[in-house]
């Protein structure tokens, strides 16, 4: 770790690095676009102390948008690319229209699929069945038949083809059918001509796909030198829970056919818990290597960064964001498990100095209601999330001969130069860049580190598909809160990361309501335990050799977390004074 003096700290908040200036996500609306309008917007971002610009392709505000990768718009983008190197910008592109990765090249083959099921009540004759698919694309992947009321001795039945045929029985029996169909998701907020589905996450050939047809074309117009990077938003591909070669994946790494229990992911059984951890470990790893590997990969092979917001569905796990070459979050809160903190964990494992957050989303809604204030104390929250780089969210491009106050994305930020504050901006870009270029100088400091159960939610019908969001409601908002209201910081971490991180790194470990803990992460908590360091267990039967705490169900803060000896002692070895009053009201916390 380099270690920075004083003069080297004085150096950055004086002449800071230009590349932790904070940039905008330029939103090009239809792509309908006017040259010398791209040319006035960059130079109103430059002038303001931004740093750059990501662009962000989406609908059109009128009719008779060129299509998107029209040759027209991509002349467009290798001009903003060309004219934002000579006035100092770095421009960045989304590899993709809207949001998710997907459009108009994407079909069944590569679309993000689902599990459907389809349970039927049968009587005790026998059957013979000739299955149809209720739409195109859909597959018949398993059949299991119960006895009785309640249905109890679930086991697969032999299909061929789609010709089921059902021996007779002696009563009531229930037949599932599981059916892996196309999401039917579009991409949202779609350029004219991007509309389509969204491509499967969990196949490396379908990502590969949309990767050589939309990265192709932009990076065959756009040089990569002239690029900061290309970037991915956040993954929103709802319900994607399958892919075609799924149960032979599975079977490789799990050790065991996933068809013949399949059933358990639907009907309640005590080994149902196992299975559905299995089976959503399975899915975080293949988002991992079909997903965020390809695109590193293809990145690579066309000398770029690839940029990631590394969360939500299909559920990629905290770790898997290591891999892209720069992370990004969303989300303020300094008390909460916000995708920033999620982000800015990631980046710490690795101890990387630039870990960017899209800032200013939704902020003040409607649009131009937000003012300079509102940006700052927003900021500030990021910072104390771990963020050391800001992406605005963002600066609507607008025709210059649009109507009224011009063009405006419906997500409430238009932070260009049509608002009256416009001339306090390179006041506030100035105070945000010495602010992240200071940061960025030191290391991560947090004494404390927050488990995350992702066996416990795997494990659970009907959540994990997103690990963020049900890690996040798993664990509630009054153990990190008592936490970060006491003085201290907080990274998350998971089980992957365990492996190449020294038991001593955090004073103190946290397991929040885990009852179900892999044999490799408990023997890495004896180790803690052994390099002094202390683990508790809030909630948590799942580690008797912790210490034990039991906090009550109603949220809110709870002095018995706050003053807890562990904690006391985080102080001790940490020389921070919990009880002062800039550790009571959070003022200093990330210091």
């Amino acid at each position: 770790m380099t270690v920075h003096t004083v003069e080297q700290v004085r150096h950055a908040l004086i002449t800071p690095d230009p590349a932790a200036r904070p940039m905008m996500r330029w939103w090009w609306f239809g792509p309908d676009m006017d040259r010398g309008e791209i040319d006035r917007e960059l130079r109103a971002m430059a002038d303001a102390g931004l740093g750059g610009a990501e662009v962000a392709l989406v609908y059109p505000l009128r009719p008779g948008a060129p299509h998107y990768l029209s040759p027209e718009v991509l002349a467009h983008l290798r001009h903003a690319a060309e004219r934002a190197r000579e006035l100092g910008l770095r421009l960045d592109v989304t590899l993709g229209s809207g949001w998710s990765y997907g459009g108009a090249h994407i079909g069944a083959e590569h679309a993000a699929r689902r599990l459907r099921w389809e349970r039927r009540d049968l009587g005790p004759e026998a059957l013979d069945w000739e299955l149809t698919a209720s739409w195109p694309g859909d597959e018949l992947v398993s059949v299991h038949l119960a006895e009785g009321l309640p249905p109890s001795g679930w086991h697969r039945l032999p299909v061929e083809g789609y010709r089921l045929r059902i021996p007779a029985g002696r009563g009531p029996r229930t037949v599932l059918l599981a059916w892996s169909e196309v999401t039917g998701q579009q991409v949202k907020r779609s350029a004219a001509g991007a509309e389509g589905p969204v491509v499967d996450h969990l196949s490396a050939a379908a990502v590969r796909h949309h990767l050589d047809t939309v990265g192709g074309a932009i990076l065959g117009a756009v040089p990569a030198e002239l690029l900061g990077s290309v970037f991915s938003d956040s993954l929103e591909v709802y319900e994607a829970g399958w892919t075609r070669d799924l149960p032979e994946r599975f079977r490789s790494r799990r050790g065991y056919e996933l068809l013949d229990v399949l059933h358990l992911l639907e009907v309640g059984a005590p080994e149902a818990a196992q299975v559905r951890e299995d089976y959503g470990r399975t899915l975080s790893e293949l988002v991992e290597e079909g997903f965020v590997a390809t695109c590193r990969a293809w990145a690579e092979e066309h000398g770029v960064r690839f940029r990631l917001q590394g969360y939500g569905q299909p559920p990629i796990t905290l770790g898997a964001q290591r891999g892209a070459h720069l992370i990004e979050g969303e989300g303020a809160g300094w008390t909460a498990l916000t995708q920033s903190r999620w982000a800015s964990s990631a980046a710490h494992l690795d101890r990387r100095e630039v870990v960017s957050s899209e800032v200013w989303t939704w902020v003040h809604s409607p649009s131009f209601r937000a003012a300079p204030l509102d940006l700052l104390g927003e900021a500030h929250e990021h910072l104390l999330l771990g963020i050391t780089h800001f992406v605005g969210h963002g600066w609507p491009y607008t025709a210059p001969d649009a109507p009224g106050l011009g063009w405006t994305f419906y997500a409430a930020g238009a932070l260009d130069d049509r608002n009256a504050w416009w001339p306090a901006m390179p006041e506030l870009t100035a105070h945000l860049t010495r602010l992240c270029a200071a940061l960025r100088l030191g290391a991560p400091g947090a004494e404390v580190a927050l488990y995350l159960p992702y066996a416990d939610v795997r494990a659970a019908r009907g959540r994990g598909h997103d690990l963020w969001a049900a890690c996040r409601a798993h664990i509630g908002e009054q153990l990190p809160a008592a936490i970060r209201r006491a003085g201290y910081d907080l990274d998350l971490l998971d089980d992957d990361a365990l492996a190449a991180l020294d038991p001593a790194a955090y004073p103190v470990v946290v397991l929040p309501r885990v009852s179900r803990l892999p044999a490799e992460t408990r023997r890495w908590l004896d180790r803690v335990r052994a390099a002094g360091g202390s683990v508790l267990a809030v909630d948590s039967p799942a580690y008797p050799d912790g210490q034990q705490l039991s906090l009550p169900e109603e949220s809110g803060d709870d002095a018995r977390l706050r003053d807890h000896a562990t904690l006391a002692m985080v102080g001790a070895r940490g020389g921070s004074d919990a009880e002062g009053e800039e550790g009571a009201d959070g003022e200093g916390a990330d210091g």
